[in-house]
């Protein structure tokens, strides 16, 4: 991105995919949306996953349910917003 900023005349196309805040302000406005959206329970959820001992010594099981919780919204639907 800062390549196609500097130089848009070398640049043709550029696809951005699953990019990160461009700032640390940004990141922490992102976070706070977050914080602000998820579904009641969803935060304090996942922090208490994190903690866990399982989780840090990479349990795959605990790991796939702490993304389960976090990725939620982006497929949410008739059959998974419910969970």
């Amino acid at each position: 991105m800062e390549y196609a900023t500097r130089r848009p005349d070398r640049v043709s196309h550029l696809i951005l995919a699953n990019t990160a805040p461009a700032s640390a302000e940004d990141a922490l406005a992102f976070r706070q949306h977050l914080l602000r959206t998820r579904p009641a329970g969803d935060v304090e959820r996942m922090e208490a996953i994190a903690a866990s001992v399982p989780y840090q010594a990479g349990d795959l099981d605990v790991e796939a349910e702490y993304y389960r919780i976090h990725y939620r919204a982006a497929f949410a639907g008739p059959s998974t917003s419910s969970r």
